[in-house]
């Protein structure tokens, strides 16, 4: 691409959602691009009033005032998320579960000398999850909860969707770079202002201050869902605080899991997903899915990639194997930006990093920008049409976690 030496990368920080986020616009006009960013805030803090479970008015709260009682009818846009949601669900074989907060309550996580919860109060909690509970009439677009004490939360794919919104918001006023990172939830379009592409980082599970794997991104979002600070050991095995939504009971076997689609949305959401479906039903899940891609580090440490994904070393630095040692962030403070998300960096140059694994998605579509999604209504109707197991044969969305 041609360069542009009059553009330069602004940035806003701002905590919303419950999390901190990090905007960043390319622009030549230092009052067009604070103009956007102010506009991409205000749109993250309308969908926050919107749809935070915490904010007494919110849609969010009052369709779980009336858990059990009567239908809320909703804005058009919380309905057509909900709608995501639901497909999301079965896609998953719910997996992902917007109703999952009643489970939440009865664990007590921060408690030092952690127990379980009594089976008979798991059981009588589960009664009240399921997204096969959670109706959805398209005629009045209202939405009912079935059962009492009910909770929805947008927790797992609001910022996420988020993410998307201040992109498309951007995109709209012909933006043609730029980077929204939700906590982890990252979606970024265009080049950085020195026309190199945006590069991300994945931090090592256990620490922080640790790099595993370096990858450029163009057109794509990614979203890490894992047990940074967030486990605790019980009997001497390890647990994530997420809770499955099935069985009721905190997960394990994964530490770390980042998911490459065109959509925050749809990455946010697939990343809860692969963590309670575990290892090797996540990655058997995410096989079938076109320009998805994943990376899974499991309760050992050890790596697990999606078919998709090509791993190449630094040219003429290191060999092509294994970084044993992954690099230290205090060694990358000059060309790395000033924040850290939830496993993620986005590095401001690779220049002088040395040893590292970097990682490319083998997928032309979604390397070149050619297949952003328009929405994630089609593309899941595309994964729901046209995914295949490895037989061969067309399935019709399953994870195979029965």
């Amino acid at each position: 691409m041609q360069l542009d030496p009059s553009k330069v990368e602004f940035r806003a920080n701002p905590r919303l959602m419950g999390s901190a986020f990090e905007l960043i616009v390319v622009h030549h006009d230092k009052s067009i691009a604070t103009q956007l960013l102010d506009e991409g805030v205000a749109e993250i803090k309308r969908i926050e009033d919107l749809l935070s479970e915490f904010i007494p008015d919110s849609i969010t709260s009052l369709i779980n005032k009336y858990a059990g009682i009567r239908p809320i009818v909703v804005p058009s846009e919380v309905f057509q998320l909900l709608q995501r949601c639901q497909q999301i669900s079965e896609l998953t074989q719910g997996a992902f579960d917007i109703t999952v907060g009643p489970l939440k309550k009865i664990y007590h996580f921060k408690n030092k000398d952690f127990q379980f919860p009594p089976a008979q109060l798991i059981e009588s909690t589960l009664e009240m999850v399921g997204y096969t509970n959670l109706i959805l009439n398209v005629a009045d677009q209202s939405v009912f909860l079935l059962k009492k004490n009910m909770r929805i939360s947008f927790a797992a794919i609001g910022k996420g969707y988020a993410a998307d919104q201040v992109k498309k918001l951007w995109q709209s006023k012909s933006l043609e770079s730029g980077v929204i990172n939700a906590s982890g939830d990252l979606t970024s379009f265009g080049h950085r202002a020195d026309g190199s592409p945006w590069n991300l980082a994945i931090v090592h599970p256990d620490n922080k201050e640790a790099i595993n794997y370096q990858l450029p991104v163009n057109n794509a979002s990614i979203a890490t869902s894992g047990d940074y600070e967030q486990f605790f050991t019980f009997k001497g095995k390890r647990y994530s605080h997420s809770i499955h939504p099935i069985s009721g009971r905190p997960t394990s076997g994964i530490k770390s899991v980042s998911v490459f689609s065109p959509s925050a949305e749809l990455s946010d959401a697939l990343a809860t997903a692969i963590f309670i479906m575990g290892v090797p039903t996540g990655l058997h899940f995410i096989n079938q899915l076109p320009i998805t891609h994943c990376i899974i580090i499991d309760e050992y440490n050890q790596t697990h990639f999606s078919e998709s994904i090509e791993l190449k070393t630094k040219p003429k630095l290191v060999q092509a194997e294994k970084i044993k040692q992954p690099i230290k962030t205090n060694q990358l403070r000059s060309v790395m930006a000033s924040f850290y998300f939830f496993g993620i960096l986005l590095l401001s140059s690779c220049a002088t990093v040395p040893n590292y694994e970097r990682i490319y998605l083998n997928d032309s579509e979604m390397q070149m920008g050619q297949t952003a999604a328009s929405g994630v209504e089609n593309y899941i109707h595309t994964i729901r049409e046209g995914a295949t197991p490895a037989g061969g044969a067309k399935t019709s969305g399953g994870c195979g976690c029965n």
